[in-house]
């Protein structure tokens, strides 16, 4: 086997690696870089964090319960019995 062919064939083998690296890694900046648009931008406009919580020794959710009537409806809020 001739050396020269060997080290031709080794050479870009080595050139072929290294631009599916470079490629690899320029891609994975665009990734990082959407995704990051994604978590930072569109997601907490769609689907936000919960930022209230209830905290109380009792708490009382008033409920609606619509009642339908001929041409409106009414809605009474229950009030808890005790408070």
């Amino acid at each position: 086997m001739n050396p020269l062919l060997i080290a031709g064939a080794i050479s870009k083998g080595k050139t072929i690696v290294w631009g599916l690296l470079k490629w690899l890694a320029i891609l994975g900046f665009i990734g990082i870089c959407l995704w990051g648009l994604y978590a930072g931008l569109i997601r907490p406009t769609t689907k936000p964090n919960p930022s209230t919580h209830q905290q109380a020794q009792q708490i009382v959710n008033y409920t609606l319960q619509p009642k339908s009537y001929f041409g409106c409806s009414n809605f009474r809020i229950a009030k808890p019995e005790k408070e």
